[in-house]
């Protein structure tokens, strides 16, 4: 993923590697760590919010190299497709959560489409923090929807 060891965001390009000092607790976002609330036989938004936790893991799993768009452009696509359904099936139990959801992808999708056809550095951090916001408010969804899913 994008988190290395000494909890440092690290941003690989050909031939010289950078390394942006992230705070741990955005770290932890970054990871995404929707943890591992495995919804049994409760409301029809349990499995939703697992596949949700589960795209989001996909897009910030993603290995900064010369597909690097391609691949942004592709897992979130399916972050939005898989946050419409949650958000869908959980917007009355949650509204607050579920709103802040819906912001972090507009942003996000915003963050996508003004990325450059060959971004630099810079334009990676800008669009590493914004999947960072989304993966938190992503995984506080998940930490509301987490008690009636146990």
């Amino acid at each position: 993923g994008l988190a290395g060891r000494s909890g440092r965001l690290s941003v690989v390009f050909p031939r010289k590697k950078i390394r942006f000092a992230l705070p741990a607790a955005s770290v932890v976002a970054l990871a995404v760590a929707i943890g591992s609330a495995g919804c049994s036989s409760t409301p029809a938004f349990c499995s939703d919010v697992d596949t949700l936790r589960s795209s989001v893991n996909d897009l910030v799993s993603i290995q900064v190299n010369s597909n690097t768009i391609n691949e942004v452009q592709t897992d979130f696509e399916k972050v939005q497709t898989d946050a419409e359904r949650a958000v869908e099936s959980a917007r009355e139990d949650f509204p607050e959560e579920t709103s802040n959801l819906e912001d972090q992808i507009d942003s996000t999708k915003k963050a996508i489409e003004e990325l450059p056809s060959s971004p630099n550095a810079g334009d990676y951090v800008a669009l590493g923090l914004q999947v960072v916001a989304l993966g938190k408010a992503a995984d506080d969804f998940r930490n509301a929807a987490s008690s009636a899913c146990n």
